[in-house]
C-alpha cells in the first residue's frame, strides 16, 4: 500500500470519494412540436386531431363556379371583336352578361375558351381592354318566358392522404435495468421516452415536409405533408419576406375563398417578421425590459397569429386556414413487448397516422426564401 508524507489534499484522495452527481438527466436536445403538442401564446393544439381504422383516409371537396375570369388573347382586344378568349369557357353560358373594364357585353356562344359576345351593352359602349382583363359574370339574360340554358357546375373531387407507421425498437439487458443509476429508475422507461420523442420529431417534420406515395410491390406507404399538398398558393420566387409579400399571398388565399388564420415559420423567417415596422410595434410590457415578440401580425385581410416552429426549414413559411386541416390517427403512439429471447427485453414502439389538407386553395406558402 502507497504512503504519504505531508499535508493531505483532496487531490491525494482517489479512492472511496462520493460523487456530488445530480440524479438526473437534462436532455439538451430540441423537442419542441408545435404541431402535435400545444403552442403559443393562446395555447390548444395548432392541428385538430381524429380517429380512423383505414389505411387511406379521403375526404370529397366541391366548388363553386367563379364569377369572374381572365381575357386570354396574348395580346390587347380592339373595341369591335366579336369574339373574346377566356382562360376557363366553362364559366360561362349563353345569355351571360358580363363586364369587362367599363363596358358591359351579353355572350349568345361559348365553344371551348372561345366566347361570341356582342358588345357595348345596354348604355356602355365598345371598348378596347388588355390582354388578362379581369371579365366579370353578371348574371343571365333570359328572355321572359324562355326554357333556362343548362347551368354550369363542377363534378365534386375525392382526395385522399396515407397513413405511415412510425416504429422504432428498444432492448435492454436484464442486467442494464437492473442496475443503480443516476436520475433514471428503469433504463426501458428512460429508453421508451426518447424514442417518443424522436419519433414524435419525425413525424412533425413529415407533417410539414411529407409525400405521399403507397408503394404495394414491397407493402410501404408514406402520408403527405403541407408542402406536398399545398399547390395552388406558392411563392416561389420571394427571396425577402415582406408584409408587402404576406399580404400578397393572403389576397390570394382570400380571393380562393380561404381565411388564414395561422402563419408558420422557421427561427430565421420569425427574426424578420419580428422586425416588420420595428417602430409602430405595439408593447404591452415591463419598462425594465427591451426587443419585441411579435405573436401576431394585423394584415390587410385580418389578425394572423405568428407560429413558431423550428421544423419548418428556413426557406418556407406557411400560412394555413388551421379548420381545414387535421391530424389523422390509426394508432397513437404505443409501447408493445416482444417475445423475450435471450437475457434481454425487447419492445417496440408504434405509432400510425395521416393528415387531411382540405381545401388547399385556402392555404398558402413560401418556399424560396432567404
Amino acid at each position: 500500500m502507497a504512503t504519504q508524507s505531508g499535508t493531505r489534499r483532496t487531490y491525494d484522495s482517489t479512492v472511496g470519494v462520493k460523487l456530488d452527481m445530480e440524479d438526473a438527466i437534462h436532455l439538451i436536445s430540441p423537442f419542441d412540436v408545435p404541431f402535435l403538442g400545444t403552442y403559443g401564446a393562446e395555447g390548444g393544439s395548432a392541428l385538430s386531431s381524429e380517429d380512423t381504422s383505414s389505411k387511406k383516409v379521403e375526404w370529397i371537396e366541391d366548388e363553386l363556379v367563379p364569377a369572374s375570369d381572365k381575357i386570354n388573347m396574348g395580346s390587347n382586344i380592339n373595341s369591335s371583336a366579336t369574339t373574346l378568349t377566356v382562360d376557363n369557357g366553362g364559366y360561362f353560358k349563353a345569355n351571360d352578361l358580363i363586364r369587362v373594364d367599363d363596358e358591359l357585353l351579353t355572350v349568345s356562344a361559348v365553344s371551348g375558351n372561345n366566347l361570341t359576345v356582342a358588345r357595348g351593352y345596354g348604355d356602355t359602349s365598345g371598348a378596347s381592354h388588355n390582354d388578362n382583363a379581369v371579365v366579370y359574370i353578371l348574371g343571365t339574360l333570359p328572355v321572359e318566358g324562355a326554357d333556362p340554358v343548362s347551368g354550369v357546375n363542377f363534378q365534386r373531387v375525392s382526395k385522399y392522404n396515407m397513413t405511415q407507421i412510425y416504429q422504432d425498437e428498444l432492448e435492454v439487458t436484464r442486467s442494464e435495468e437492473k442496475a443503480a443509476k443516476y436520475g433514471v429508475s428503469s433504463e426501458i422507461a428512460y429508453q421508451g421516452g426518447k424514442r417518443l420523442k424522436e419519433a414524435a420529431i419525425k413525424m412533425e417534420q413529415n407533417l410539414i415536409l411529407g409525400s405521399r406515395n403507397e408503394d404495394t410491390s414491397n407493402k410501404k406507404r408514406s402520408m403527405g405533408g403541407l408542402d406536398y399538398f399545398i399547390t395552388s398558393n406558392v411563392d416561389s420566387s420571394t427571396n425577402t419576406l415582406t408584409m408587402a409579400k404576406i399580404n400578397d399571398q393572403m389576397q390570394n388565399s382570400f380571393d380562393a375563398g380561404g381565411n388564414v388564420s395561422l402563419l408558420v415559420v422557421g427561427g430565421a423567417q420569425k427574426r424578420k417578421i419580428n422586425a416588420f415596422d420595428a417602430d409602430d410595434i405595439r408593447f404591452s410590457q415591463d419598462e425594465n425590459i427591451r426587443g419585441a415578440v411579435v405573436d401576431f401580425l394585423d394584415t390587410d385581410f385580418g389578425r394572423v397569429y405568428v407560429m413558431l416552429n423550428r421544423w419548418v426549414p428556413s426557406d418556407m413559411l406557411f400560412g394555413l386556414e388551421p379548420q381545414y386541416i387535421n391530424l389523422v390517427w390509426f394508432d397513437r403512439w404505443f409501447m408493445e413487448a416482444l417475445a423475450k429471447t435471450g437475457d434481454r427485453q425487447q419492445f417496440q414502439l408504434i405509432g400510425e397516422s395521416s393528415m387531411k389538407v382540405k381545401n388547399e386553395k385556402a392555404h398558402f406558402k413560401f418556399n424560396a426564401l432567404t
